[in-house]
């Protein structure tokens, strides 16, 4: 275990509190993002993409998820 006081604490020089509301409500506007489901990475020629598919155990649902760098 490691002992730390807020001094020695970094300051944030990022703010993701509207990054995380939006990741919030797209996860609450569709089930597919609320469970555990198969996840595949698709290959991509582009190293600065990542191509992810996801598809839903209970629904038809079925997601593709982009992430640039």
């Amino acid at each position: 275990m490691v002992n730390t006081r807020s001094s020695d604490w970094e300051q944030p020089n990022i703010d993701l509190c509207a990054f995380i509301t939006a990741v919030n409500a797209i996860k609450s506007q569709y089930a597919i993002f609320r469970e555990e489901a198969p996840t595949t990475i698709l290959p991509y020629q582009n190293p600065n993409i990542l191509l992810m598919w996801k598809a839903s155990v209970r629904t038809h649902e079925e997601a593709l998820i982009e992430l640039t760098h």
